[in-house]
């Protein structure tokens, strides 16, 4: 399959019988897409969006009320040939012009901009090998329910996981975000500005999590029923302390690099590496 993007894709324009009233990343794509691939579902009044904003394996269609982009994993996604099972989901939202930057960044000296922005040249490029879509359409995203065999799922934004402590995408998640994926063993959130993340988003039986440069103050109330966890990466976001009582029986290594604590004071029996 090759890398299209939606500038290039064709595109059906749809009526003004839509009711969609927000435009996000969700499996709700009235079975335009193939299996298991979340498409971006367009509110009236943004269908333009699906062409003229930039995106990386996306083709537009409609169901003659709302338009859809629907969104191949990659350059060897074979959905097309039957082959519909995957086990990691990985979705990128690069970073917008007309999307407002965090207070973080909005902060930053002249010096301290052009040295992330050359931080972030210097990282591979990932929307060459994944989906993507400009934070400047997509800014919500909606609960996802994958297929039993996808086992992991990264959501990023900007070009690739790696990021500069403040400058993230502007996207709001659902409380529910993976609330029904109780397969999967490792969760990627990374560049977004998420602040906090509701509880039961999260599924109890995660191996690896990693929550960075999300600008998180609070941890998330999922992290106490996290009893199968071995490895937490909390890297790059804003915390001023680790909570004492979080009871992380199998943790092996916690990552807390680039944050505010002062000190740690955490009860972690089988913690190899911090």
């Amino acid at each position: 399959m090759s890398r299209m993007s939606s500038s290039s894709s064709s595109s059906s324009s749809s009526s003004s019988s839509c009711t969609r009233n927000q435009t996000a990343l969700t499996l709700q794509c009235n079975y335009l897409c193939a299996e298991g691939r979340p498409c971006v579902a367009y509110a009236a009044g943004d269908e333009a969006a699906c062409s003229s904003s930039s995106s990386t394996f996306g083709t537009c269609t409609a169901d003659g009320y709302c338009t859809y982009e629907c969104f191949a994993n990659g350059p060897e996604d074979f959905a097309a040939n039957g082959a519909i099972d995957f086990s990691t989901y990985t979705f990128l939202i690069p970073f917008g012009s007309d999307v407002e930057p965090s207070e973080q960044e909005l902060s930053w000296s002249s010096d301290q901009e052009a040295a992330a922005n050359a931080a972030l040249a210097a990282v591979a490029n990932w929307t060459t090998q994944h989906p993507s879509k400009s934070n400047d359409a997509l800014q919500h995203i909606e609960p996802l329910d994958f297929m039993a065999s996808t086992t992991g799922v990264v959501l990023a934004g900007g070009s690739s996981v790696f990021g500069v402590r403040g400058k993230v995408a502007r996207v709001q998640l659902p409380q529910e975000l993976f609330t029904a994926d109780t397969q999967l063993q490792a969760v990627t959130l990374a560049n977004l500005a998420l602040e906090q993340i509701l509880a039961t988003s999260l599924p109890s039986g995660l191996i690896n999590l990693t929550i960075s440069n999300c600008l998180m103050t609070s941890y998330p109330d999922d992290l106490k029923t996290m009893d199968a966890l071995e490895n937490l990466d909390l890297s790059k976001n804003y915390y001023g302390y680790f909570p004492s009582d979080l009871d992380l029986p199998k943790l092996q290594t916690l990552n807390l690099s680039a944050n505010s604590l002062g000190s740690f004071e955490g009860s972690l029996p089988s913690l190899v590496t911090l």
